[in-house]
C-alpha cells in the first residue's frame, strides 16, 4: 500500500493464506490485518513504514515478523498501528532506528524480545532492567551502546544479522560499532 493509498473499509482488510506473504504499508489500511497462517513458521511479514497507518489490529503467527519504527508517533503500542498487535510465541519484532534513540532490551508487548536495525549512522542506547536470557540481534549501520547483562546457553548473546527491507528499499551494509 503506497503513500496516499487506502485499503479496506473495516472488518478484515488483509489476510494471508500462503507462505512468505508480505504487507508493506506506507498508506492507510482500514480494518484488521491477519497474517497468522495455519502453518507454524510461515514467514509472513508486516512492514509499518513512516507515514503509514493501520486503523485496526495486526495478528501474527509463530515465525512472522513486524518491522516498525522505534519512534512511535501514534496512539497504539507500535508506530503506525492504532489497534492491538497479537503475536504467537516465536513471532519477531524488528525496530528500525534511523535517528538517535534509546530503548530497554527485553520483552515488548507480545514479543519475547526486539531486534534493532540501524541506518544513517544512528546511535542506539540500549539498557536492561534485569538479566536478558535471549539473543540480541543487531543489523544495519550505526553505533550501539549496550548496558545490559545477557546470558544465553546455546547461542551467541549478541549477533549481527542482515537488514530486512521492504521491496523498493535499499539495505545498508552491516557496519555496527557495538
Amino acid at each position: 500500500n503506497l503513500a496516499g493509498g487506502t485499503v479496506g473499509n473495516g472488518g478484515t482488510a488483509v489476510t494471508a493464506s500462503i507462505f512468505n506473504s508480505t504487507v508493506v504499508n506506507a498508506g492507510t489500511i482500514n480494518g484488521d490485518v491477519v497474517l497468522r497462517n495455519v502453518y507454524s513458521g510461515a514467514g509472513e511479514r508486516y512492514f509499518s513504514l513512516p507515514g503509514g497507518v493501520l486503523n485496526g489490529n495486526l495478528s501474527l503467527g509463530a515465525g512472522d515478523l513486524l518491522v516498525t519504527n522505534i519512534v512511535n508517533t501514534g496512539p497504539g503500542a507500535f508506530d503506525g498501528i492504532t489497534g492491538t498487535v497479537r503475536a504467537d510465541a516465536g513471532a519477531m519484532l524488528r525496530y528500525q532506528v534511523s535517528s538517535d534513540a534509546s530503548a530497554t532490551v527485553g520483552p515488548v508487548g507480545p514479543f519475547g524480545i526486539a531486534s534493532y536495525q540501524l541506518s544513517g549512522n544512528a546511535t542506539l542506547d540500549l539498557i536492561a532492567s534485569g538479566e536478558i536470557t535471549q539473543q540480541l540481534a543487531l543489523a544495519g549501520a550505526g553505533t550501539v551502546h549496550l548496558n545490559a547483562s545477557i546470558s544465553t546457553t546455546s547461542t551467541p548473546a549478541i549477533f549481527s544479522t542482515s537488514s530486512i527491507v521492504a521491496r523498493g528499499q535499499t539495505a545498508e551494509a552491516t557496519q555496527l560499532d557495538i
